[in-house]
């Protein structure tokens, strides 16, 4: 739809391009009004199939990293329609997600034209024993985003790091997960070079202690001043007989 309404607003400008969009959305309201007439009422945000749940070790409080999010969207809307005006992958829709914790946006992603979503959040989050992720996912339009469905993940219990954790999906949101991982600590991070670099310095000065006579290099002494052959007496630095006896040494 975004490509028809940009083509129309450079031919005939802007008020063309709405009215395009509004005939649009009214023949894709007339659409869905016709195939489900006489059917019962479709709940777009009632699970399509039985909600997946995780199957994890659990996961204990405390701060976590979003590594990967994942979506799968429905390749048309809930009537049979196109997202979008086109053929190919120009009626793709252009999936946004929204994923929030407890309450809290932490993550928002996008891609174009496009059934599939894939990013990396990279936000750390804080895990409670009671923390919920709720998704919303929409079909980026220009005068007005087409909800798509949403997912919920729940049960910490449940979770586990390193897993793709599946989310409960509704609407024409097909599949959606969810990867975490641990936050590393200073210590958990380089521990293993601490304790390598310890290890070489206390085996160094183990060999320096027990071979310290040939390995380390002794100060010079100056040796004492000689004495005299006569009369055995030490004999001044610049002397060159005896101090007594006056016998040359």
């Amino acid at each position: 739809m975004a490509v028809v309404v940009v083509a129309i607003a450079g031919l005939g400008g802007c008020k063309q391009a709405k009215e395009a969009a509004k005939k649009w959305a009214a023949s894709d309201v007339a659409a869905d009004a016709e195939g489900g007439a006489g059917a019962p009422a479709v709940d777009d945000d009632a699970p399509t199939a039985p909600p997946p749940r995780p199957d994890g070790p659990g996961l204990e409080p405390g701060t976590y990293r979003l590594v990967e999010l994942r979506v799968d969207v429905a390749p048309t809307k809930r009537g049979g329609r196109a997202w979008d005006i086109g053929d190919g992958v120009e009626a793709d829709p252009d999936p946004k997600a929204v994923l929030t914790l407890d309450g809290h946006q932490v993550a928002t992603c996008h891609a174009a034209d496009s059934t599939t979503l894939r990013c990396a959040p990279g936000r750390e989050v804080v895990i409670e024993p009671s923390s919920r992720f709720a998704l919303e996912v929409w079909d980026q339009d220009v005068l007005s985003d087409d909800k798509v469905g949403t997912a919920v993940l729940e049960e910490p219990q449940r979770w586990g790091v390193g897993l793709e954790l599946p989310m409960a999906p509704t609407g024409q949101v097909r599949a959606a997960s969810l990867r975490l991982a641990p936050v590393q600590t200073w210590w958990a991070t380089h521990q293993v070079r601490l304790l390598g670099l310890a290890g070489g310095v206390g085996a160094a000065l183990l060999v320096i202690g027990a071979f310290r006579g040939r390995v380390l290099v002794r100060d010079w002494e100056r040796p004492p001043p000689p004495r005299c052959g006569h009369c055995n007496a030490r004999l001044a630095d610049d002397a060159l007989t005896c101090g007594r006896c006056g016998a040359p040494t």
